[in-house]
């Protein structure tokens, strides 16, 4: 399973419980900010490595967010 279609999934299941503003929200970060660099790799292929690599490449192109704050991305090493 990729982490598109898991995305997919977890779009359709908190859409009837947020808000429309919130919902889009989620949805525009997800395909905009995270999709677009891990979407088609399956989801127990992603490592801590590919998590800092996406943080690294986010922050180069000057990327502000609170995706990027430390308290969201807690990943430990196997």
């Amino acid at each position: 399973m990729t982490l598109n279609y898991l995305a997919e999934l977890y779009l359709k299941d908190i859409k009837t419980r947020l808000k429309e503003i919130t919902y889009d929200g989620h949805k525009h970060l997800l395909e905009i900010r995270i999709l677009t660099y891990l979407g088609n790799k399956p989801i127990n292929l992603i490592t801590p490595a590919d998590v800092r690599n996406w943080q690294n490449t986010q922050i180069s192109t000057g990327e502000k967010s609170m995706l990027l704050h430390p308290r969201h991305l807690r990943v430990t090493e196997k």
